[in-house]
């Protein structure tokens, strides 16, 4: 069991929450109600589910980067620091972002 807390820490619950690190892990996992979170910065509380919580923070690749289009494709788990640590290395930042870097 974990303890986790949303986003401005006003409310928590003790879980048991798994890290799957790839498909064939996550498949396995899903076999019971669950819910899925990512590095709990939801502002709405909506990762705080009442069932079993599946993290998908281990699913952080950059799958595709096509620099002309500007367009990426990365996995779920991908914090928004790490993506811009990428991106501004190609000189290119989002136009439109969250106020917090550690959201997935």
């Amino acid at each position: 069991m974990k303890t986790i807390h949303n986003f401005s820490f006003t409310r928590s619950i003790n879980t048991k929450v798994l890290y799957p690190k790839n498909l064939y892990e996550l498949k396995k996992s899903i076999k019971k109600k669950f819910s899925i979170i990512g590095n709990l910065r939801s502002y709405g509380d909506t990762a705080l589910g009442r069932y079993n919580h599946i993290s998908l923070l281990k699913f952080k690749k950059i799958i595709n980067f096509n620099k002309q289009k500007k367009i990426i494709e990365v996995e779920t788990g991908l914090l928004l620091c790490d993506l811009l640590k990428y991106t501004l290395k190609h000189n290119l930042v989002l136009s439109c972002m969250p106020g917090c870097k550690y959201v997935t």
